[in-house]
């Protein structure tokens, strides 16, 4: 394995995580207000909990710092996501084909990271 291209795969997987988790901090309001209203309970706590996990999630992906535990946590929160705030099945016209590419988005993205919690990160994974 390259480490320098499996440092920048992990990078350019993690920056969506990070950027998305600072993004949701200035606009936490309405998106605890958007979670509520597709009646996710306590949505200001669990907003909170995805913020923390998208950023340390992401900082643990680029330092390869545990990276297969925090590959694990986020493909299971990402498929989470998917199926609970873009389910497609449920939407019509350009709403359906919006949230079917997010929804596809998230797939993919699990599937990347999976690669991550697959890979050995250190000589002793490997023997």
């Amino acid at each position: 394995m390259n480490p320098s291209l499996a440092l920048v795969a992990r990078t350019l997987l993690a920056s969506i995580f990070i950027i998305s988790g600072l993004r949701q901090v200035l606009v936490f309001g309405p998106v605890a207000g958007m979670m509520a209203g597709k009646g996710f309970p306590m949505a200001n706590v669990f907003l909170a909990l995805a913020i923390v996990l998208d950023l340390v999630g992401g900082i643990m992906l680029i330092a390869n710092w545990n990276a297969r535990y925090a590959a694990w946590a986020l493909a299971a929160f990402t498929l989470l996501v998917g199926i609970i705030f873009h389910g497609f099945w449920n939407a019509t016209g350009a709403e359906y084909n919006n949230e079917f590419n997010h929804f596809l988005k998230n797939v993919a993205l699990t599937g990347g990271l999976l690669m991550v919690a697959a890979t050995p990160t250190s000589d002793e994974d490997i023997a």
